[in-house]
């Protein structure tokens, strides 16, 4: 086996490649992590977006925030009973429970008069209160 022996130029060549590398390796700064700004600057500018998101999916999402009732409900309120209705109320409850009970004729009949009395009361009632 031969040793491959150095031509005059191939020293040449080598000894130039290595006065570039060590002008290379003086003038590169040592490797190091680079120095990065701090990143938390981007959270401050999400807050702007993530309030506009929020405030628009409370007023898209949920309608009852700002959906304003333009007419009054139409639903009908039922009538509230009137103190002289209470009287007229539970004597219907009376002879009701009279029949379910089996009452005799007479307690049915005496219910009867007391809410055919009371019925005529509320009808003088109104008749005087017009």
């Amino acid at each position: 086996m031969s040793k491959h022996t150095i031509t005059v130029t191939e020293q040449q060549l080598a000894e130039r490649l290595q006065h570039a590398a060590a002008i290379q390796a003086a003038n590169q700064a040592p490797l190091a992590w680079p120095v990065v700004a701090p990143r938390w600057w981007w959270r401050w500018s999400l807050l702007p977006v993530a309030s506009a998101a929020a405030i628009a999916w409370l007023l898209l999402a949920d309608y009852s925030l700002w959906r304003l009732p333009l007419a009054p409900d139409e639903t009908p309120i039922p009538p509230m009973l009137m103190a002289e209705h209470y009287h007229l109320e539970a004597l219907d409850q009376h002879i009701q429970q009279a029949y379910l009970r089996g009452a005799d004729e007479q307690t049915i009949e005496q219910l009867w008069q007391q809410r055919q009395y009371w019925t005529e009361q509320h009808r003088l009632n109104q008749e005087w209160s017009q």
